[in-house]
C-alpha cells in the first residue's frame, strides 16, 4: 500500500524518531512503511494519524493531484479504465475519484472513492471505523451490511446510507458477489 505519512511527516517537520515517540511505534518500523516495505494494520494507521493531526485516510488518499484523468478548467475526468486500483485490506479494493486537499495537514473540501468490497471482505478489520467528516454511500452492485452504531442495516443496489461524523461504523460484505459502491466524505470546512 502506499502511503503519503512521509510527505506528511515532513511537511510537519517531524523526524522518525518523533513519531515513534509520539506513536509507540519504533522508528525503524515507521520507516519500513513509508518506503511500503511493511504493510501498517488500521490500528497502526490510526496511531500514524493521529499524531501527526490527520485523518485516517489521508495517509493513503492523493494530496494535491488527481490519480488518474484529464484536468481543465473547472472539471476532471476519470475514464473507467484509468480507475487506479489499490488494496486497502484483503478483500477491500478502493479508487480516488476526486482529490484529497490537505491545508496544514487536515483534510479539507471533498473526499471520495470508488470501492469494492470482495465476498468476505471487512473495510476494518476487526474494529469499526470513525471519521471527522459525513460519509454517504451509495450502493451500486451486490450487498454490504452495515454495523453503524447500535444499528445494523442492509445494504442493496441504489440503497443509499448518510452516516453522520463521529459515529461509529463498519461495512462486511457476508454475500458470494463482489459488492461495488461509491463513497463521499464531506469533510471539514476551513
Amino acid at each position: 500500500m502506499e502511503t503519503n505519512i512521509r510527505y506528511i511527516r515532513k511537511q510537519e517537520r517531524m523526524t522518525l524518531e518523533e513519531l515513534s515517540s509520539k506513536t509507540g511505534i519504533t522508528a525503524a518500523y515507521l520507516s519500513m512503511i513509508e518506503r511500503g516495505k511493511r504493510e501498517p494494520t488500521l490500528s497502526t494507521l490510526m496511531k500514524i494519524a493521529s499524531a501527526l493531526n490527520v485523518m485516517t485516510e489521508s495517509l493513503w488518499t492523493a494530496i494535491t493531484i488527481p490519480q488518474a484523468g484529464v484536468s481543465k478548467d473547472g472539471f476532471t475526468l476519470v475514464r473507467a479504465e484509468e480507475k487506479n486500483l489499490k488494496t486497502l485490506y484483503p478483500g477491500v479494493e478502493y479508487a480516488s475519484l476526486t482529490e484529497n486537499y490537505l491545508v496544514d495537514g487536515r483534510s479539507v473540501g471533498m473526499i471520495s472513492h470508488y470501492g469494492r468490497l470482495l465476498a468476505g471482505g471487512d473495510t476494518n478489520p476487526g474494529d469499526t471505523a470513525t471519521h471527522e467528516e459525513d460519509e454517504l454511500t451509495f450502493m451500486l452492485s451486490g450487498t454490504m451490511r452495515c454495523a453503524v452504531g447500535d444499528e445494523e442495516v442492509i445494504l442493496k443496489v441504489g440503497d443509499t446510507l448518510l452516516i453522520k461524523r463521529g459515529l461509529a461504523h463498519k461495512f462486511v460484505n457476508d454475500g458470494e458477489e463482489t459488492a461495488e459502491y461509491l463513497l463521499v466524505r464531506y469533510a471539514q470546512q476551513i
